[in-house]
């Protein structure tokens, strides 16, 4: 069990150092998908919490800032070799740089713990309402 005072951050480590994806995430610069992103992927939120410059492409989920809300020179609509090596180079030449360019979508990634509380105590409450006024009152 972890202790109550451990971060949403220290947890995270945690299980990426246990899934052994943390060393290679922490020993990256950056981190480039270019799948097909069915989904709000994990990956590229966990490589930029640890400090990586997160590259994809425009494909699926990661075409819509809600999901994949990382500035628009982060993302590629078309694979473009010239344009995408130019970046990456870029990026390992002035890595913090880039990288400060990408704090916003920490911060999102981080207020995710929080708005996923908010719904689920929503649901929970709408549960017991719609439960309570379904018991028969003598």
């Amino acid at each position: 069990m972890y202790a109550a005072s451990r971060t949403f951050l220290d947890l995270l480590v945690s299980y990426l150092y246990e899934t052994n994806s943390c060393r290679i995430i922490f020993l990256s610069l950056q981190y480039i998908d270019f799948g097909p992103h069915p989904g709000m992927d994990r990956l590229p939120r966990e490589a930029c919490l640890a400090g990586c410059v997160v590259i994809t492409n425009r494909e699926g989920a990661a075409n819509f800032d809600s999901d994949v809300p990382l500035p628009s020179e982060f993302k590629f609509a078309q694979f473009d070799v010239d344009k995408i090596c130019s970046l990456i180079k870029e990026c390992c030449s002035k890595h913090d740089e880039y990288a400060e360019k990408l704090d916003k979508y920490k911060s999102w990634i981080l207020a995710q713990r929080v708005q996923m509380k908010a719904c689920v105590d929503g649901m929970v409450n709408e549960v017991v309402t719609k439960r309570i006024g379904c018991v028969k009152k003598d």
